[in-house]
């Protein structure tokens, strides 16, 4: 465990964080960019609402807590704690920035000729 820094590579990165008072739960992943073969982190978006509480508890309680990701082979994953469901989605559309960007980018100043 010495070798591992924070600048250790990983492909898929799971876990509680507590940063001042923010609490998080980050599910991060690694993606290799087929066109450009660029590595691209693609980070889960923001547990919201209800299910917020109850990663605040998992910090204020001192108890220990079983963390769950799973990702199924139709890139759909779930994250739970304690066997409760607090976040779900796809790979491909719950992450920023996303792994398939828009097919049409929006260009406010272009006109017509």
């Amino acid at each position: 465990l010495r070798q591992f820094t924070d600048k250790t590579p990983y492909t898929i990165m799971f876990g509680p964080d507590k940063c001042g008072s923010d609490s998080k739960l980050h599910f991060i992943f690694r993606h290799v960019n087929p066109l450009n073969k660029e590595i691209e982190e693609k980070h889960c978006k923001k547990i919201e609402g209800r299910s917020k509480g109850s990663l605040e508890e998992l910090f204020k309680d001192k108890k220990p807590h079983l963390l769950r990701l799973l990702i199924r082979p139709d890139n759909t994953f779930e994250v739970s704690i304690d066997h409760n469901l607090v976040n779900h989605g796809t790979l491909l559309d719950s992450f920023t920035p996303p792994v398939n960007p828009p097919a049409e980018i929006d260009a406010p100043t272009d006109k017509k000729p």
